[in-house]
């Protein structure tokens, strides 16, 4: 054929190549942008769905059970995600096999922990309805947090299209249930907590046993996968315990209805802030084959974080009236909040961008110190600023500790510079 003489020629044939490699990793930039996409939707819409029809003291009691067990969820050690991915990429499979196991484990031995809270609640504090969340946590926690590994798993294998249609399904099941279930008029906190956590747990336990069934019972897991999984799990502690305590302090120092308020400022910024770093898992692969920080890859890594931050201040300016179309008006507080968490957001597009460069070089050590330097300043500000400020002080704490990680990063990344044209 006429296609296959042109690519016997040695310059046509790299431009064949160079056209593959390219459609490849925009097919998988789709797949993992619709897997994504799915999970987004579905939070949103479930936030939506709750704002209009769940009381904000259940809405915020709800969040800070969810808040409880993601600080929890280190015992799933989810640092090993990164670690399966790259050995299931490579053909390593035994450390799926072994990051399940040990993940599975660690959360038992938490889930009792969350039975015996639930107990506490009950008996010393008399509050049926966080004793029976707490209980129930207890029974899904193993399974909605401690086997969610066969996604990493899947991704090592390029099993995209899988991700998408089970991220489909479950949320489907799991926001159509909740909505029937608040449209009929009930608003038991304890069995909506279950509809949204059973769901994905019975996903977890279905797509664990078939994933696990394809890799050999003697499987070994790459030398020097576990300890990376566990060191990386150790390393983002801070930033996970960062990232909810503001729910856990408002429902402690404030009340439930605080908690609401703060978690519907939160979504819309949130959405974006993660759309904004699957670019940065997109730029990783195309980075990581230049080997300098040129003057002109600079500009290119600015321009693009310029536009990203134009982009934002524009959401930031339609902030308001997309409130009164998408919340009811007892939300009306927190278009000033999401303005503010959405203005941390355009800053911290400047470091999503540049910090890809540096994850592109595997430089562990200032990836470390970028997540453990800004998640420290944002736990210390947090505890200090909730309890006398509010929703205001857990604001003020996510726009502080982003324009520190801008800060820092820009300075590792000037720094890179200034050592390559050396």
């Amino acid at each position: 054929m006429l296609l296959d003489r042109l690519k016997a020629y040695p310059q046509i044939g790299r431009i064949f190549v160079q056209i593959e490699r390219y459609r490849t990793l925009g097919k998988n930039s789709l797949w993992v942008f619709a897997a994504q996409l799915l999970i987004w939707s579905g939070g949103f819409l479930l936030s939506v769905i709750y704002a209009h029809y769940l009381p904000k003291d259940s809405l915020g009691t709800l969040q800070f059970v969810f808040g409880i067990m993601g600080v929890l969820s280190l015992a799933s050690l989810p640092g090993f995600g990164t670690a399966i991915i790259q050995s299931t990429a490579r053909g390593h499979r035994g450390t799926f096999r072994r990051g399940v196991k040990l993940s599975f484990i660690c959360s038992v031995v938490v889930a009792f922990g969350l039975l015996v809270a639930g107990g506490w609640y009950y008996l010393a504090r008399e509050d049926a309805t966080l004793a029976y969340m707490f209980v129930a946590a207890g029974c899904v926690f193993p399974f909605y947090t401690g086997l969610t590994l066969w996604r990493s798993d899947a991704t090592g294998l390029r099993r995209y299209s899988l991700l998408v249609l089970v991220n489909g399904v479950t949320i489907f099941i799991s926001t159509s249930t909740a909505f029937v279930f608040l449209y009929m008029g009930y608003r038991d906190v304890p069995i909506l907590f279950l509809i949204s956590t059973l769901t994905i747990s019975i996903c977890n336990i279905v797509m664990s046993v078939l994933a696990l069934r394809e890799v050999p019972p003697d499987a070994e897991p790459e030398p020097g996968s576990v300890k990376y999984g566990v060191s990386t799990t150790l390393y983002s502690a801070v930033n996970n315990v960062g990232n909810h305590a503001d729910s856990i302090l408002l429902f402690t120092f404030l009340s439930p209805e605080a908690v609401a308020v703060y978690y519907i400022a939160n979504r819309i910024p949130e959405l974006f802030k993660d759309f904004f770093q699957q670019l940065r898992n997109v730029l990783i692969p195309e980075l990581a084959k230049k080997s300098r920080l040129t003057l002109a890859l600079k500009r290119k890594l600015n321009l693009l974080s310029l536009a990203l931050f134009v982009f934002s201040l524009c959401i930031i300016a339609v902030l308001p009236f997309a409130f009164r179309v998408i919340y009811p008006e007892g939300y009306a507080n927190s278009v000033i909040y999401c303005q503010l968490i959405m203005l941390s957001v355009a800053f911290a597009n400047f470091t999503i961008i540049q910090k890809s460069f540096i994850e592109a070089r595997l430089d562990r050590i200032s990836i470390r110190n970028i997540t453990l330097i800004s998640s420290s300043c944002r736990l210390v500000l947090s505890v200090v600023l909730v309890p006398f400020y509010g929703i205001a002080g857990a604001v003020g704490s996510t726009i502080v500790y982003r324009l520190i990680a801008f800060g820092y990063v820009n300075y590792l990344v000037r720094r890179a510079a200034a050592r390559d044209e050396g």
